[in-house]
């Protein structure tokens, strides 16, 4: 109820604001006829035109407002509607520009240009410090209030005090709470009782709407539907479950048929997966024909003098889905080692003097851009670890295997916030799981652009945590 009122606000101001441009448009038209009496040039049907490129900047300069088109409405300052005023403006102009562009009209009078352009922002200005406020008024006055009554806990009604004062300018006006809780100088609501006592307030005032603070159980749901349709009033039940879960949750409708989800997965688009292997290609390519060769040669001669042995280190990890692959590194560490599972430490005998400025530049993973040509790993994602430390992580943070979504990377988000190195405890873990998972559900080309730049500056200047 209370989405529709907005909604139809918004559409309505829209409109109106469709229509003072147009009026100003035609206005500014006739200021521009008085002015200039030879009007043979100036064709009315190419002023039309320009009339509806107008109308198209302006309702395009709406769809670039952030949140609800007109929430502010009865919150817009002078500077506010000033700075607001001036961006549909220019949006407005743009569109102009372009329709003249495209056309290649350059017949359009300057004096018919000034006259709208000084006349249109007045008007717009108007529309953003008072007209919105106005229509709210006029909508949701009088008849159209709708009184409400919060039932619930103290804390969550103290949680949506402004969000009550936002949604007055709807009409909507909290008449009081009903709650368990005592002490009515702790909330600016007027406090009138228990939940049970919400039949007979329902009796003796005029109540319109009832909003549950909390989820409760289906019985006592039903209990409060049979309360509240027996006076006319309506039901809406504040929806808590992200909040009792202690996570974000994802509403979808697909088909008819309605989901929730613990995760935005923006790989799961094709064209995202597309987008990002391009990209992966674009980098790993890069590095395999011009950094790897000539990076390779100088570890080949390095090992031969300080630690003999093989070029590479070849070692089973968990990909996509848990799947094993086999990773290649730059040998870091003498052939003597006799316990690759254990994790590298600062100081560790085990790595050779020059396997030591690999491991702190990052440069021993260059060998993995194989594996992104390969399709195992992608460049940017999840770093993979070895089959015995999934075992060990998973049992300390439950949600550890939902970095398997995607493919894991070379680099990573956890890495260029300086969780590398040795975990030492359950708390490094976490912190580098809760890195992936952010990754994995806010994942753009741009965070991987980002990603990989932090990346090289790191092998500039690598951090503390890299040994």
């Amino acid at each position: 109820m209370i989405s529709r009122r907005a909604r139809g606000l918004e559409n309505f101001v829209m409109f109106a604001k469709c229509g003072a441009l147009t009026l100003a448009f035609w206005l500014s038209f006739a200021a521009m006829q008085l002015r200039d009496t030879d009007m043979d040039k100036y064709s009315m049907d190419r002023y039309f035109l320009y009339n509806l490129a107008t109308i198209t900047g302006l309702l395009l300069a709406s769809l670039r407002e952030e949140g609800p088109r007109f929430g502010t409405i009865g919150q817009n300052d002078f500077l506010r509607a000033m700075r607001e005023a001036f961006r549909d403006l220019m949006y407005v102009f743009a569109a102009l520009a372009v329709n003249l562009v495209l056309t290649k009209d350059i017949a359009i009078s300057r004096v018919f240009l000034v006259f709208f352009g000084v006349l249109l922002f007045g008007t717009l200005f108007l529309f953003h410090r008072r007209f919105s406020q106005l229509a709210a008024r006029w909508f949701y006055g009088g008849a159209q209030r709708h009184n409400t009554l919060l039932v619930g806990p103290l804390k969550r009604a103290r949680q949506l005090e402004s969000w009550l004062r936002g949604v007055s300018r709807y009409g909507i006006h909290t008449s009081g709470l009903l709650t368990d809780a005592a002490g009515q100088d702790k909330i600016n609501i007027p406090i009138l009782g228990s939940p049970e006592v919400l039949p007979s307030i329902l009796e003796m005032q005029s109540i319109q709407s009832v909003i549950l603070l909390d989820t409760p159980s289906l019985e006592r749901m039903l209990r409060f539907m049979e309360w509240t349709e027996a006076q006319g009033a309506r039901l809406m039940v504040l929806n808590t479950l992200a909040e009792d879960l202690e996570r974000p949750l994802q509403y979808y409708r697909h088909l008819g048929v309605d989901f929730i989800t613990f995760r935005e997965e923006p790989l799961q688009d094709p064209g995202n997966r597309f987008f990002k292997r391009c990209f992966d290609l674009i980098l790993a390519g890069f590095a395999v024909a011009f950094v790897l060769p000539p990076l390779a040669l100088a570890v080949w001669i390095a090992q031969r003098l300080q630690a003999p042995g093989p070029l590479f280190y070849r070692q089973a990890r968990a990909g996509m889905r848990n799947h094993a692959f086999e990773i290649f590194k730059f040998r870091t560490m003498r052939v003597s080692n006799n316990d690759p599972a254990m994790q590298a430490r600062a100081e560790d005998e085990r790595i050779y003097r020059f396997g030591r400025f690999l491991r702190r530049t990052s440069l021993d993973e260059i060998p993995q851009f194989l594996n992104v040509l390969l399709g195992d790993m992608s460049a940017v994602g999840p770093r993979p670890h070895m089959l015995e430390h999934n075992t060990q992580f998973a049992k300390v943070f439950h949600s550890y295997h939902i970095r398997t979504f995607v493919r894991p990377g070379v680099t990573g988000l956890a890495q260029t916030r300086g969780f590398r190195g040795e975990a030492r405890s359950t708390s490094d873990i976490q912190q580098r799981v809760q890195c992936d998972l952010e990754y994995i559900e806010s994942w753009s080309l741009g965070l991987d652009l980002q990603i990989v730049l932090h990346t090289i500056l790191q092998v500039v200047r690598p951090p503390k945590t890299a040994y």
